[in-house]
């Protein structure tokens, strides 16, 4: 999990090339983090699957450069769910943002 503060300090945006080469499976991006940037998750080969929510609404350049065969789990009609249909990444919907 991505917390959206750390020691109280919010976390608004994920930085540049912040998780490249990471060996995450799995990441879950809280509610209120509004950008992931370019190569935040570059070459991350492991990544299976990464919730995304509606509150990212900034994905400038390429934040998965060379990473593939993830999902993104996103509200449909979000600006994560535009991002993956346009850039041909596999999604589902998720209704945990209600």
């Amino acid at each position: 999990m991505i917390p959206a503060a750390i020691n109280g300090v919010q976390v608004l945006h994920l930085a540049t090339r912040a998780f490249e080469g990471a060996p995450f499976v799995r990441v879950e991006i809280s509610q209120g983090i509004d950008c992931i940037s370019n190569r935040t998750f570059a070459n991350c080969a492991q990544l299976r699957e990464i919730v995304i929510p509606p509150s990212v609404v900034h994905f400038p350049g390429d934040p998965f450069k060379g990473t593939f065969g993830f999902v993104i789990v996103c509200k449909e009609g979000s600006e994560a769910h535009k991002f993956a249909k346009n850039n041909k990444i596999d999604f589902r919907f998720s209704d945990q943002w209600t």
